[in-house]
């Protein structure tokens, strides 16, 4: 026999390995054992598989049917607020509520002034001024140039019913945007209460809350403003304290006013 056939080698060692495995899983690695083995006992039988329930069953056989879980409810919305139907319930409503939206601020309440039956005008203001007289929404200056103003075109602010969306004055000066919403729809209920012959918007954020769609200048044709009852013509102008501040603004102001008188 050569040399080279008893060479132990790693091919050789393998294929040793494999066969002795085989032969320990075939329980024959040893010529005796301890236990016996029956070789003719048929194999244990399988565990049955999940028999899949049949199409169409009788009318015996119960059916377990799955519901869905019931849906919530959709939430009820809130309720439209029902104001006083005539200015006088609706002015001394708006002098005792407590839960108007600006009364998340303390201070004192600035209620609508001025007639308010059909007046030639009516002046619309964002919110009164926190340190003014306890009758007048603005301060001594822009009140005088608003009187100014209202003489320039023959009339006069007791002439004029003047009211604020907001009546109590907010910090800083700017109504919240969350409120402007609720404050307009009860201003239009206002406007057509009074039905005046016009409406003055006084300040950008008045006028961005009638018309958010302007960019709150004056165009040549004259808008209107819809109310319950109508509607209503208006013109808008800068906040008089801007006007004070920018006095260029004053030709701008005029421009308006005269279009509005001449509608």
């Amino acid at each position: 026999m050569r040399e080279g056939l008893l060479t132990d080698t790693g091919f050789v060692r393998t294929q040793l390995d494999g066969l002795l495995s085989w032969w320990a899983t075939a329980g024959v690695d040893g010529a005796v054992g301890e236990t016996g083995v029956n070789w003719l006992q048929p194999p244990p039988p399988r565990a049955p598989r999940p028999v899949a329930a049949p199409a169409h069953t009788s009318a015996h056989t119960p059916i377990h049917v799955e519901t869905a879980a019931p849906r919530a409810a959709a939430p009820t919305p809130p309720a439209a607020p029902v104001w006083p139907a005539s200015f006088e319930a609706f002015h001394a409503w708006l002098a005792r509520a407590e839960d108007l939206p600006e009364c998340r601020w303390p201070g004192r309440r600035f209620l609508p002034v001025g007639p308010a039956e059909r007046p030639r005008l009516m002046i619309v203001l964002p919110a009164p001024e926190a340190q003014t007289a306890p009758d007048a929404p603005l301060g001594a200056e822009a009140m005088g140039l608003l009187g100014n103003m209202m003489r320039a075109i023959g009339l006069s602010l007791a002439d004029c019913h003047i009211a604020p969306l907001s009546l109590i004055a907010p910090p800083g000066g700017i109504v919240d945007a969350d409120l402007i919403a609720p404050l307009l729809r009860r201003m239009r209920h206002h406007i057509g209460l009074v039905a005046p012959q016009a409406l003055l918007l006084v300040g950008d954020q008045t006028n961005r809350a009638f018309a958010p769609t302007t960019d709150g200048g004056a165009g040549e044709n004259l808008p209107f403003v819809n109310h319950v009852t109508g509607n209503v013509p208006c013109a808008s102008i800068l906040h008089p304290r801007l006007i004070l501040e920018q006095p260029s603004a004053k030709a701008g102001a005029w421009r308006s006013l005269r279009a509005l008188i001449r509608g």
